[in-house]
């Protein structure tokens, strides 16, 4: 039960990362010196996010799409990591 706790526990940080990257997205972009941009890319025909930068005006959106999509990498990426740790702990161990 703590395992599963911990994996969404990954899931929604990776899920505030997301948020927190689409939200920089503008600054960054018109920063750089790009003055008319626009990204809204789609899975199933749905947005992961929307970012535009048209002359001084920034505009971002998070999508409901892309934040389920990252909560979801997130719980994957904890048992990825998880799994992987629990191998070098075990060859470590062999090995001693």
């Amino acid at each position: 039960m703590i395992k599963l706790f911990k994996s969404v526990l990954s899931g929604v940080s990776v899920a505030l990362l997301y948020i927190l990257a689409i939200l920089i997205a503008p600054f960054i972009i018109r920063f750089s010196g790009n003055t008319n941009f626009l990204s809204q890319p789609e899975v199933m025909n749905a947005k992961l996010y929307a970012v535009q930068v048209s002359g001084n005006e920034f505009n971002s959106q998070t999508t409901a799409m892309g934040f389920v999509i990252s909560i979801a990498l997130g719980i994957v990426l904890y048992y990825v990591m998880d799994s992987l740790t629990s191998r070098r702990h075990e060859s470590s161990h062999r090995t001693t």
